[in-house]
């Protein structure tokens, strides 16, 4: 079989970097040239909205060029008691909307029960990070003949809004190691994705494989958000778009590993910048992340303004932004 040029010449960037950095590919470091292309789509709320709403969304992005997805799963709303599940039948339908339009997806588990943390808010983490774990097991579990399925341990967890009161590299890493153990239990095929790290935070990641989290995840979520920096500035290293990819690459191979990378959100709030320098700024980045051949999905965050007006690309009345019209016509 002749392959294109293309994709010969990714084949040999991923086989240099392993040689790199010393080591073969461990399961889930470097995946086959065919699938090192990046796909491109949106970090959506799907399972915040009716199931006709998310069938709009996503035909939309379909049409768009879009291949990839990311959606939040609520943990708290998914099992309000213990060992009592709703929600799920929803999700079940959710996937299969996904997956039958040919679009690959990450869901991302977050949020903690009353039950499981004392009572406390929902971005405070459990008390014993095996009841989380359950809870993604059973979700491997559920759609372990499913292919494709991709599991975001957390969003956030070096945020204070989402990991309550303050991040803590520890416990976070521990929470990752025991959903590490229930996933790969259940569905050794599913990819387990560490993060998603905010910012260009590497001593977060630094931090993990500190407390030996190396070995309990197939790839690195990251959310490379710029503030109002144009994606291609490296005026601040920390809120660097460009800067993102080469930096937490860099940090896996100080670890001896070649993990690829999903951007599960990415984007710029109109608090910060105009629509019209948004859409220039959706065309840079997606010229910047077509380089990157270790970069398996980016999301830009998010479909509808009427779930985060600032972000949200589709306006209340259903119309595009000149940001979402921008992405989509440079997509491949």
């Amino acid at each position: 079989m002749r392959f294109p040029r293309s994709v010969l010449r990714r084949a040999l960037i991923a086989l240099a970097l392993t040689v790199l950095v010393g080591l073969a590919p461990a399961s889930g470091a470097i995946p086959s040239a065919e699938a090192a292309a990046p796909r491109f789509g949106m970090a959506a709320h799907l399972m915040w909205q009716s199931l006709a709403e998310t069938r709009v969304d996503l035909d939309r992005m379909k049409a768009a060029g879009m291949t990839y997805v990311r959606f939040d799963v609520s943990w708290k709303n998914s099992e309000p008691v213990k060992g009592s599940f709703r929600y799920l039948d929803k999700l079940d339908a959710v996937i299969a909307e996904v997956q039958k339009r040919g679009m690959t997806l990450t869901m991302t588990v977050i949020e903690t029960p009353g039950w499981a943390n004392g009572g406390r808010d929902a971005f405070t983490p459990p008390r014993y990070s095996g009841d989380y774990g359950r809870f993604v097991g059973m979700l491997a579990k559920r759609y372990a003949a499913r292919s494709g399925m991709v599991y975001e341990i957390w969003n956030e967890p070096n945020d204070q809004h989402f990991w309550t009161p303050g991040p803590n590299v520890v416990k976070y890493t521990q929470l990752l190691k025991t959903a590490w153990t229930f996933i790969r239990r259940a569905d050794p095929d599913a990819t387990v994705l560490a993060g998603s790290i905010l910012y260009n935070d590497i001593k977060f990641l630094h931090g993990i494989y500190a407390n030996g989290g190396g070995s309990s995840f197939n790839g690195l979520a990251i959310h490379p958000y710029a503030l109002g920096y144009a994606p291609g500035s490296t005026a601040n290293s920390y809120f660097s778009f460009k800067l993102s990819v080469p930096r937490f690459t860099k940090e896996m191979a100080n670890h001896g590993q070649a993990k690829p990378i999903w951007i599960t959100e990415m984007g710029w709030s109109s608090d910060r910048v105009s629509d019209a320098t948004r859409a220039t700024y959706f065309k840079q980045a997606v010229a910047i992340a077509k380089t990157w051949t270790n970069v398996r999905g980016m999301a830009a965050y998010t479909v509808r303004q009427s779930q985060f007006a600032q972000y949200g690309l589709i306006r209340r009345d259903g119309t595009t932004t000149a940001s979402w019209r921008a992405y989509d016509s440079v997509l491949p």
